[in-house]
């Protein structure tokens, strides 16, 4: 098998800024080769271009030697099942020419729903590879279905498969999944799906048990890959592993769920233990 996978993390477009970005890409500097950018947060709400954030990152960004894969806003699909308004038009478009910038090798638009319609861009237009990835209100087979209809590439998330999975009732049957999808790009973080009342999860946040509050909820919660109810080694063992794979973690997970070791913070740790992690599962398919 291919030992040319590039693994890294997402920069967080919750927590994009300046400073954010800077501490991100120093600390993940030599540990990973692949960062996933929210290009987004280059674009404003009437769909244009922020160009002098974008001249900031490109310039800054010359300094290291990631590769790039870009994510489009989250709330905007590239399949509609009806006419997109004119500025979900401009905020795609935008999205696209931000990662062309950046030359981020593909380009990321989650699919809300299996539902198929009017695609809303000419992949042709654009050298980038273009993909959908599913949600967890998507099957992910009719997600990639929908992908080959249209000639983009498929963004394959794992948690939001075993949210989709549960709530339609299949949880038993998602392991098996992975040996019949061809994902062209990767999305993984660990998250719990075993429901509980919200109520028990307070108790547990009361008492300043982290850990066993996160286990009472279901939902798509960014956590490090040991930590949750998606065993990854299950999914390692069938899974058709592309050439780009991303770490979707918060980092603020790592500072309520991991320990700091000598002068390490609590992020850093939490990066290394999961480059380990992910490490081990492609050592395991001979990928190293």
């Amino acid at each position: 098998m291919s030992s040319t996978i590039l693994y890294g993390f997402d920069v967080e477009g919750r927590k994009f800024s300046k400073e954010y970005v800077e501490n991100k890409f120093g600390v993940l500097d030599g540990k990973v080769k692949l960062l996933e950018i929210p290009v987004y947060c280059f674009v404003t709400p009437h769909g244009k271009i922020d160009k002098n954030l974008l001249s900031w990152f490109l310039d800054f960004a010359s300094s290291y030697n990631f590769k790039f894969t870009a994510h489009s806003f989250d709330d905007i699909s590239l399949i509609f099942p009806y006419k997109p308004v004119d500025v979900e038009l401009r905020k795609i478009d935008a999205c696209l020419e931000v990662a062309e910038e950046i030359n981020a090798l593909k380009i990321v638009f989650h699919q809300k729903k299996d539902e198929d319609g009017v695609l809303a861009v000419k992949p042709d237009k654009y050298s980038i590879t273009i993909t959908i990835e599913n949600t967890s209100l998507a099957s992910p087979f009719k997600v990639e279905e929908m992908a080959r209809k249209h000639g983009l590439g498929f963004t394959l998330d794992i948690p939001h498969m075993f949210l989709y999975a549960v709530e339609a009732n299949k949880q038993h049957e998602v392991y098996e999944w992975v040996e019949h999808l061809n994902p062209d790009h990767l999305h993984i973080s660990n998250t719990y799906f075993r429901h509980a009342s919200a109520w028990s999860s307070l108790v547990y946040l009361l008492k300043g048990d982290l850990g066993s509050a996160f286990v009472k909820l279901r939902g798509d919660f960014h956590l490090p890959l040991s930590v949750g109810h998606i065993n990854y080694r299950k999914i390692f063992e069938k899974l058709k592993v592309p050439e780009t794979i991303i770490m979707e973690i918060s980092t603020t997970n790592y500072e309520l769920l991991m320990k700091s070791i000598g002068k390490k913070s609590k992020i850093e740790k939490g990066y290394e233990d999961d480059i380990k992690h992910l490490r081990k599962l492609l050592a395991m398919r001979g990928i190293f």
